[in-house]
């Protein structure tokens, strides 16, 4: 379990090539503001906060988190991998949220391509009822991001143009993670399992 930290560290030394000097790597702890490009050397994604949020690395929630600072209570979700398929991603992001005491109810069918999937769903929690819309995609380097907006209450009014957007603005390229486990032969970081950002 100790492997993963010094990982993530090694990762951030080295970026991929579409990720330019001018992204900001993501640190825990460390707020990023609307407008920011916000990249995850390890994974390969890159993404803009959009406008009226502020996000940061939640290391409990396993995704980069952002807030609305104009709609309380309007939360976005970004969950990255460097080795996944759709399944894959999908199953792990259910599975993250399930242990958080979230359960999700299918609103629709859904869409669905080889490379992208979506969808809208009722989230129960103690805190109550809430929506949530989320998009997966896969990018060709065998990456995955999901993205999930969600409110409390019974409408997912918007949900969807915020999720987009920031699909829109994300780039997936070559993995940090694929490099080192090409680099170091053997050992923990030749493992197959999905790195978190």
């Amino acid at each position: 379990m100790r492997a993963a930290p010094l990982f993530f560290g090694l990762a951030l030394a080295v970026l991929p090539a579409h990720i330019t000097a001018q992204d900001q790597a993501i640190q825990a702890g460390r707020q990023y503001p609307a407008g920011t490009r916000v990249a995850s050397p390890t994974t390969g994604v890159s993404f803009v906060v959009p406008e009226g949020f502020i996000g940061m690395y939640d290391a409990e929630a396993q995704a980069f988190v952002m807030g609305s600072q104009a709609q309380q209570g309007l939360l976005v979700g970004i969950y990255a991998y460097s080795e996944a398929g759709l399944e894959d991603i999908v199953e792990q992001v259910g599975g993250i949220l399930e242990n958080q005491g979230i359960t999700l109810i299918p609103q629709d069918e859904g869409e669905s391509t080889e490379t992208t999937a979506s969808g809208t769903y009722v989230a129960m929690s103690q805190q109550g009822q809430g929506m949530l819309y989320g998009s997966a995609r896969v990018g060709e380097p065998g990456n995955a991001a999901l993205v999930a907006a969600a409110r409390m209450g019974q409408s997912a009014d918007g949900l969807k143009e915020i999720v987009d957007g920031i699909m829109a603005s994300m780039q997936m390229g070559p993995a940090g993670a694929q490099q080192w486990r090409q680099a170091v032969a053997g050992g923990l970081l030749s493992t197959s399992a999905l790195d978190r950002t």
